[in-house]
């Protein structure tokens, strides 16, 4: 009851600290204009993970949290300390805009530093007696799930109320499965971000007042990454690897695919390279914004931005009722579940018209068909007399 009241008080607080947030954000200039890509059509603050940060950190040293999490392997001050550097990475970002390498960068620091404070993924679990021991690669496997998880959120940024809503839910989820597995230091932190979410959420939801920034973005990923590979209390990769996946779902299916049909378009467009390097190129494109991700292709159906929102938020809720329907299932079933839920997946992904998954014969007929219209112009007024 005392976790639910906390979260409630964090709710709370992000609602009031929308204020003194939005005047900041219009005094430092921290406005997000609208573009070409971006699908807003006014300038909106984007400062506002600012008051989620805050509004955590208050109720987070109110419930004495210092004295909890001794179980986690880092500590509650290396947790508070970390969470503001991604903070403040993100906040430098909002205000000099200081591009993806240099973000790069510091996130990988930042994920070294929390290694080394004590946050250790040592090995990947799949069931009872089936487990990779990662040894010498525990470091970097580390810091690339927190790298992952920070600019995964940060891609899902890009709509009215979706990130803040899907963090929401995988904080939510995160909350039972740490409760579950009776690691209440790790539920109490998840609830708490539950409802600053929430809070921020009122304000965020279309059509949105205030968006979250990447100080926001930044920081929820980097919370995310810690408490959902944190829920059993033995540590890091103590639980089957599909939990923390599933929680993420929505995130970590945008930037897979991010990746995938970035580095199937730079290998369709090869013969144009004069140096091809195709994955690697993907990767270094991957960080930055797009107009094609998932979110940005349902609204393309003529969508409304509440409904799309809505959609997604169902499906990260169901990838987290599949996670937990696998828990309670014997291993061989509930891996056939996953493979299900993988293959069920694929198949949405396609229903969204990829070019770049598409045969090459029906990409080269659209080309042909693209090419077509450009040099006839012609034939468009004639369909539309017709």
């Amino acid at each position: 009851m005392f976790e639910v009241i906390l979260s409630l008080f964090t709710l709370l607080l992000v609602i009031a600290l929308y204020y003194p947030t939005r005047f900041l954000a219009f005094r430092l200039g921290i406005i997000d204009q609208p573009a070409k890509r971006k699908i807003h059509k006014r300038p909106i603050p984007r400062m506002g993970g600012l008051s989620i940060f805050l509004g955590f950190l208050v109720v987070a040293l109110f419930s004495k949290s210092s004295a909890l999490p001794s179980s986690m392997g880092i500590s509650f001050g290396s947790i508070l300390i970390l969470s503001t550097g991604a903070f403040f990475i993100g906040w430098i970002d909002d205000i000099f805009t200081i591009g993806s390498k240099r973000k790069l960068l510091l996130q990988t620091l930042l994920g070294v530093a929390a290694y080394f404070l004590g946050f250790n993924i040592t090995h990947i679990y799949f069931g009872p007696g089936w487990f990779i021991d990662l040894g010498l690669f525990s470091c970097p496997l580390t810091v690339l799930w927190i790298v992952a998880i920070m600019n995964a959120i940060n891609l899902v940024d890009g709509m009215d109320g979706l990130a803040t809503g899907v963090c929401a839910i995988s904080f939510g989820l995160i909350t039972l499965f740490s409760i579950f597995f009776g690691h209440n230091e790790n539920a109490l932190l998840a609830i708490i971000l539950m409802g600053g979410c929430l809070g921020f959420l009122v304000h965020n939801f279309n059509p949105a007042k205030i968006f979250m920034g990447d100080c926001g973005s930044m920081f929820l990923g980097f919370m995310l990454a810690i408490l959902s590979a944190n829920i059993d209390p033995s540590g890091p990769g103590a639980i089957p690897v599909y939990i923390p996946f599933l929680v993420l779902a929505f995130p970590i299916v945008d930037t897979l695919v991010s990746i995938f049909r970035r580095s199937l378009r730079s290998f369709q467009n090869r013969h144009e390279q004069k140096k091809p390097r195709i994955v690697l190129s993907a990767l270094k494109k991957v960080l930055e914004a797009d107009g094609d991700h998932i979110h940005h292709r349902l609204l393309k159906k003529n969508l409304s931005q509440k409904k799309v929102a809505i959609m997604l938020y169902g499906f990260s809720l169901t990838a987290g009722m599949v996670s937990l329907l696998m828990l309670h299932l014997p291993v061989a079933f509930s891996w056939i579940v996953g493979m299900t839920t993988i293959y069920g997946i694929y198949q949405l992904i396609l229903a969204l018209e990829y070019n770049e998954f598409e045969p090459k014969s029906k990409r080269a007929l659209q080309k042909d068909l693209e090419e077509h219209e450009i040099l006839n112009p012609r034939s468009q007024v004639t369909k539309k007399v017709a």
